[in-house]
C-alpha cells in the first residue's frame, strides 16, 4: 500500500511541477509554422495547393499535394502569456497611488 501511495505522490508532483513551469508561457503547438506551395509541373509556373500549419493550431491544406513543391518555414516563438491584471490602486494600501478620487471642495 505504501508503493502505490508513493508512486501517486511521485504522480501529482510531476503534474503540479508541469503545470506550474509552463504556466507563464504560452507553448505553440507546433515548433514551426509551416507554408507549403504545390505546382503542377517542374517549371513551378501554376500553383495547384497549398499546405499551412500555424505555431498555434492545425495544418490545413487547399487545393492537391503534387511532387512540386516549395517549402517555407519559421521557428515558433514562446509567447510570455499576459499578466491579470491588478487591483485598482484605491484598494490598496499603496502610498505612492495617485489615481485616488479625491473629494470636491464643497463635500
Amino acid at each position: 500500500m505504501n508503493i502505490l501511495k508513493l508512486k501517486w505522490i511521485k504522480y501529482i508532483a510531476f503534474v503540479l511541477f508541469i503545470n506550474v513551469s509552463t504556466s507563464a508561457l504560452a507553448l505553440p503547438k507546433n515548433k514551426y509554422e509551416i507554408l507549403n506551395l504545390y505546382y503542377s509541373d517542374a517549371s513551378k509556373t501554376v500553383h495547384v495547393g497549398a499546405f499551412f500549419r500555424p505555431c498555434y493550431g492545425r495544418g490545413r491544406l487547399t487545393g492537391r499535394k503534387t511532387q512540386y513543391v516549395t517549402v517555407d518555414s519559421s521557428p515558433c516563438e514562446i509567447i510570455p502569456k499576459p499578466k491579470p491584471p491588478g487591483v485598482p490602486c484605491e484598494f490598496t494600501t499603496n502610498p505612492h497611488c495617485q489615481n485616488l478620487p479625491t473629494p470636491r471642495p464643497y463635500e
